[in-house]
């Protein structure tokens, strides 16, 4: 039995963030093979290797819908906090999030996580890191024009 979202924290293993996102995308290894034309047995020698050619870790990206940063070199322990504190967050403003994944429905807090939608978390995190990036240098900016004035 496959143990879902276990890795080192800061990993350069690709292997293992193949399988981290796959697993955290809620994917078999089979359907993720076929996906990207690969039998189940290959994706599972692919997660045990610690460098994944190029052209394969572009497919798997594209397919689980991440950018490939995340399969060269993935912090899975910031990923999997930053969805506890979006998720945290639309339950603690009384969001449903069934509602941001497009479903209707009045379900409680606690049903509605049990269904969100990882693929929606992964974008959010996405989004996040980039804001993130952004803001960082907007700092760095308005602090350079500050020292410069």
């Amino acid at each position: 039995m496959e143990e879902k979202n276990k890795a080192p924290e800061k990993c350069n293993h690709q292997g293992k963030n193949i399988e981290f996102w796959r697993t955290f995308n809620k994917w078999t290894q089979k359907q993720l093979g076929d996906e990207i034309g690969l039998s189940q047995n290959t994706v599972s020698d692919l997660e045990k290797q610690e460098k994944v050619d190029e052209k394969t870790l572009k497919k798997i990206a594209e397919v689980l819908g991440i950018d490939i940063r995340h399969l060269l070199k993935c912090n899975h322990s910031d990923i999997l906090d930053t969805c506890k504190n979006v998720i945290n967050y639309f339950v603690n403003e009384g969001v449903s999030v069934a509602n941001v994944g497009g479903e209707n429905n009045n379900a409680s807090s606690t049903s509605t996580l049990n269904n969100f939608p990882l693929e929606k978390v992964s974008e959010l995190y996405e989004r996040l890191m980039e804001a993130k990036e952004e803001i960082t240098l907007l700092k760095a900016e308005n602090e350079r024009l500050k020292n410069k004035g």
